[in-house]
């Protein structure tokens, strides 16, 4: 059995590694002696954890505990995020790298520590949490790259953030009815596929209704039912989302941000993206330490 040790991968003064990829690195069944996350960000693959065989799929977040045996194989391409992380990063507190750890150990689940929760080898994000987990996850990408001052307790903080959620997520679907089927990525994942390849172009309610079979009217309460949010909201976020990972990646001007992601009216854009991000998008960009996408340097192999 292949054991990958974190000396290899992750700095030691950091005890983090976070890297958006486009391909896994082909390595047999194996285990590893840190902590490892697996966002599916686009695309599918199979995955073999701990003796059982799971087709993931967008939206799936896999949590590799110490010793978990592993290993992933793309059915077609695939977009994940990867974030290696040292059992003592998120608590100085637990046992060095060379003593096994539980995940429930750390401080982010000690909230849920009074409930009986059994963790699932990946969590499948809900549709209507989709946008607010991969805001996160790009925030998270974004410190790592940039490293600014204070980056590593900023990190520190996303992430347990990120565990917290992802446990809200896990505490839900064990309350919900068996069966049951409240989520539209259930439902209608061609929808979301839809938006997410067309954000940039106009698109409109009966559209949105064609791709899931239902009249427009029926289509958008349902919607709303499993959202929370129309679906041209949805859209709308969606836009502001993207508009926000481009001005801290990108030299782009707000106003050709504005168009590229699909805004027609600028006044619209600089509204709803003071709305969902409290900022006007140049006090975003000055908020944010920006390190081009061009200055990045290639980070070291992932072990997944």
């Amino acid at each position: 059995m292949i054991t990958l040790r974190s000396r290899n991968y992750i700095n030691r003064s950091e005890g983090i590694n976070v890297h958006r990829r486009d391909h896994f690195n082909k390595i047999a069944l194996h285990q590893h002696d840190f902590i490892e996350l697996v966002y599916i960000a686009g695309g599918s693959s199979t995955s073999w954890i701990n003796q059982q065989e799971y087709l993931l799929e967008r939206g799936d977040l896999v949590l590799l505990n110490i010793g978990d045996i592993h290993r992933f194989t793309p059915r077609d391409s695939i977009s994940f995020i990867n974030m290696l992380i040292h059992p003592g990063f998120l608590d100085r507190r637990m046992p060095d790298e060379n003593s096994p750890v539980d995940l429930l150990k750390l401080p982010a689940f000690r909230a849920f520590e009074a409930r009986v929760l059994k963790i699932p080898p990946f969590i499948r994000v809900p549709t209507s949490d989709l946008l607010n987990i991969e805001s996160l996850m790009g925030s998270i990408i974004h410190e790592y790259n940039a490293k600014s001052i204070g980056y590593l307790t900023v990190l520190k903080g996303h992430l347990h953030i990120l565990i917290t959620q992802l446990l809200r997520i896990v505490e839900m679907e064990q309350q919900r009815p068996s069966g049951s089927r409240n989520h539209l990525r259930d439902t209608f994942p061609v929808v979301i596929d839809y938006i997410d390849r067309n954000y940039q172009n106009k698109i409109t309610l009966s559209e949105l209704a064609s791709n899931s079979f239902f009249n427009p009217s029926y289509f958008g309460q349902v919607f709303k039912t499993s959202f929370g949010m129309t679906p041209m909201e949805y859209v709308n976020k969606k836009r502001i989302h993207e508009a926000a990972r481009i001005l801290i990646e990108h030299d782009a001007t707000a106003e050709q941000v504005c168009f590229m992601v699909g805004f027609k009216d600028r006044k619209q854009f600089y509204k709803l993206f003071k709305q969902y991000k409290g900022l006007t998008p140049g006090q975003f960009r000055k908020s944010k330490p920006v390190k081009r996408l061009s200055e990045s340097a290639t980070p070291p192999s992932e072990p997944t």
